[in-house]
């Protein structure tokens, strides 16, 4: 598991993204994702855009749920917070 203070920015967006992208109902990330670390944790912000169709709090939730497993399996982190912003329906 890597060392917390040696997990970067770039490998968490990485994650991220990849989570974002595994996950139905998300037509596109709208903004780039946003990291914020602080005494409390590690905090992820995503801005993306629902397909039309779409159920968005069950789209944001499994959001959530995928980016926390995926920051965890790959970078062995915590997440301690996952902000989504939905942007729009596409």
């Amino acid at each position: 598991m890597p060392n917390r203070s040696k997990v970067t920015d770039d490998l968490i967006i990485s994650c991220t993204y990849e989570a974002v992208m595994d996950t139905a109902g998300v037509s596109s990330i709208d903004k780039s994702i946003r990291i914020d670390r602080d005494k409390r944790g590690t905090s992820v912000n995503v801005f993306v855009n629902v397909a039309y169709g779409s159920r968005i709090t069950e789209v944001a939730w499994e959001l959530q749920e995928n980016i926390k497993h995926r920051v965890q399996d790959v970078a062995g982190i915590e997440v301690s917070k996952i902000n989504v912003t939905v942007q729009g329906v596409e």
